[in-house]
């Protein structure tokens, strides 16, 4: 029970983060949500979802100008707060709560302790607050001073992400040219040969070690993100049970249970995309594209549809689709074979593209749809087609 109370508060804190980005209309709602999850919370002793809904309930309280109650919030945000990472940006929310109502001092104090935090747009936050207080004090130098620090945190967050990828097209910049040097003093002394075949093969070691280490961090996190998306899947799964059960249960009044049944909706539909990602990041879907791309480039592959291939492309197209190659094959005398390309019908995949899957021309593949629909499943209507069928199944 205590486990539903706290999934039960956490979906509801996300109903009314979502109201809030909705804008100043649905503010109400998003008050209502988040003011339930935190008396849930209260109830439960739970300090991390007291903190969570606290800080939420501070930044609508900010937005609605209620600076008093946006202050109070950002205190219990801080007082329950166990994650040492999110404090500082704590800081920064009751810094501003305090500048919102015009107590300057204790604003200064707090928006400075989140000047700690390692994160660039925290500080970028905090600065643009401190010179909004030193303008109020007439402080103009000290204004000025911290606008240049606001401006150049948050030049250097959102430059952040690209100094990678500048450092990694410089390395290759240095390769190519290391490449063409060694090409273009190739007919010198054998001693020179001897140095640029030892280069070559220390660029050579160093790449391959690269790539192997790229593969290595690229399996890590499929891994970690498949983790991620079953750990979201078993949570969206919880909260629909716990929904359907509540509404099942009780004697709501027909527009409680409407809101409820829009959440419910709004579950059910984030779990949908969570198993479509889930399984475009499955190992047959992965291979189907890889095979796909290579007949594109090539007219050929390397690569091929096995038997276990199969097996798990069904698995997975039941996963995402509630078990719908169990339900055709018990409604429709399908060939194993005419199983696969159902399944292959249930992708993003283009029509014309299932050739390179099951190895065989496009007329063939015709061949085996008209023969699905009008011998298998006895639908005459031309305006149909195999995929719409399907999604009526679905």
């Amino acid at each position: 029970m205590e486990k539903d109370s706290i999934l039960w508060a956490d979906a509801l804190s996300q109903r009314g983060m979502i109201n809030i980005r909705k804008g100043r209309e649905c503010y109400q709602k998003a008050e209502e949500k988040i003011l339930h999850a935190f008396n849930i919370s209260c109830n439960m002793n739970q300090r991390s979802m007291i903190a969570k809904t606290a800080y939420s309930l501070s930044l609508l309280y900010g937005r609605m100008n209620m600076g008093e109650k946006a202050v109070e919030f950002a205190k219990l945000n801080i007082n329950n707060q166990d994650n040492s990472n999110a404090l500082d940006r704590a800081y920064l929310v009751l810094g501003d709560a305090y500048y919102k109502i015009s107590q300057y001092d204790s604003a200064s104090i707090y928006l400075n302790k989140s000047l700690h935090s390692e994160d660039h747009y925290t500080k970028a936050g905090a600065y643009m607050r401190l010179a909004d207080i030193a303008k109020k004090q007439g402080l103009l130098e000290k204004a000025l001073e911290m606008e240049r620090k606001y401006s150049s945190y948050l030049d250097s967050a959102q430059q952040k992400q690209q100094s990678a990828e500048i450092v990694t097209a410089e390395k290759n910049i240095l390769i190519q040219r290391k490449q063409s040097e060694f090409k273009a003093n190739l007919d010198q002394v054998y001693y020179y040969i001897a140095l640029g075949i030892v280069i070559f093969l220390t660029l050579f070691l160093a790449l391959w070690k690269r790539h192997k280490k790229e593969v290595i961090n690229f399996k890590r996190k499929e891994i970690e993100i498949n983790k991620q998306t079953e750990e979201l899947l078993q949570q969206k799964n919880e909260q629909i049970n716990f929904l359907q059960k509540e509404i099942a249960l009780h004697n709501y009044s027909q527009t409680e249970k409407q809101i409820l049944e829009e959440e419910l909706y709004t579950l059910k539909t984030e779990r949908q995309a969570l198993l479509k990602e889930s399984y475009e990041h499955s190992e047959v879907y992965v291979k189907m594209k890889r095979i796909i791309q290579s007949y594109k480039k090539t007219d050929k592959s390397s690569e091929y549809f096995d038997e276990e291939d199969w097996r798990q492309l069904i698995a997975e197209t039941d996963i995402r689709w509630n078990n719908i190659t169990i339900r055709l094959a018990t409604k429709y005398p399908l060939s194993q074979d005419e199983i696969h390309l159902c399944c292959l019908y249930l992708t993003d995949i283009p029509t014309s593209h299932f050739r390179y899957i099951m190895e065989c021309s496009r007329d063939a593949i015709y061949k085996k749809t008209k023969k699905i629909l009008e011998q298998k499943m006895k639908y005459t209507n031309k305006s149909m087609s195999l995929r719409d069928i399907l999604e009526k199944l679905l």
